[in-house]
């Protein structure tokens, strides 16, 4: 009789967690297609040199951090929303030629946070320059929830040692 009311109670207490876990794990599914879908919103915006949409994109008040691969920002990062919107800005004309495609993009995700790490290969042709160059970069973006939108909070992006 014991073991019976024991396994019971065992049985009641998995079937009582059992929906918290599904709804969680359906929640953290939704938001790392939602974190999915912001990265791609953002990987579409810098192929486009788009300013306007990457405005959309960032936390602006949350002294935003940007690290370039390349140029004056890789080595010192742009910090706040204005010093990285003038980062992009400054870059994108001095690129005759500028595409970044994503090749692996992997989310996680965590309470009103995320991390997204990206393979992205990278072909630009600089002004003047003669001959374009290919490279695969490694992008880390840092995204936190807000009002139901997943914002950037912090980009690195960095080309491996070849």
């Amino acid at each position: 009789m014991r073991r019976v009311m024991v396994a019971g109670t065992i049985a009641s207490l998995i079937g009582l967690a059992a929906p918290g876990s599904v709804g969680e794990a359906q929640a953290q599914r939704s938001d790392a297609e939602g974190v999915r879908a912001a990265a791609s919103a953002f990987f579409a915006a810098l192929n486009a040199r788009n300013i306007r949409a990457m405005e959309t994109l960032w936390a602006q008040d949350a002294d935003p951090i940007m690290v370039h691969p390349s140029g004056p920002y890789a080595r010192s990062p742009a910090i706040g929303w204005e010093a990285v919107r003038r980062s992009f800005a400054e870059a994108w004309p001095r690129f005759v030629e500028w595409s970044v495609r994503v090749d692996d993009m992997r989310v996680r995700v965590g309470q009103g946070w995320a991390v997204v790490l990206a393979t992205t290969p990278v072909h630009v042709k600089m002004q003047g320059e003669g001959a374009a160059h290919d490279y695969t970069a490694l992008a880390t973006l840092v995204y936190e929830k807000r009002d139901g939108r997943w914002l950037i909070l912090h980009q690195h992006v960095s080309q491996p040692p070849r």
